[in-house]
């Protein structure tokens, strides 16, 4: 963990990493968390949503991580506390994979040069 300091030198948030944010809705999150003590709860870096994907054939689970917002303008979302269960580390993997896939967060949002549709890759 590293602390977030003023131009005085005062504490005013934590850098706790990457972390997996259980929320009341049931959805698990994994994002790079920041708490400003200043603000209602947690900000969240590229948070991707995590799926657990069952394999047809074979019967086993599998994980999948999607943005969770792929819509929002910038890479960040302020949440509420009052919408968070619970923040854990994640295992070494998903930190792993975060960092590779969504640590350098760029937009999937293709759009066209002339009007027409806009998918998402």
């Amino acid at each position: 963990m590293e602390y977030i300091k003023n131009e005085l030198g005062d504490t005013i948030g934590e850098k706790l990493g990457v972390k997996i944010v259980r929320l009341l809705s049931g959805e698990e999150l994994l994002a790079e968390v920041t708490i400003d003590y200043a603000k209602i709860g947690p900000t969240l870096k590229a948070p991707v949503i995590i799926h657990i994907v069952p394999d047809p054939v074979s019967q086993k689970a599998n994980i999948a991580m999607t943005d969770w917002l792929p819509y929002m303008a910038t890479d960040t979302v302020d949440i509420n506390s009052t919408a968070v269960v619970t923040i854990v580390d994640p295992q070494e993997p998903f930190i792993e994979y975060w960092n590779k896939n969504f640590g350098q967060k760029k937009s999937n949002l293709i759009v066209p040069k002339k009007p027409g549709l806009v998918g998402v890759k």
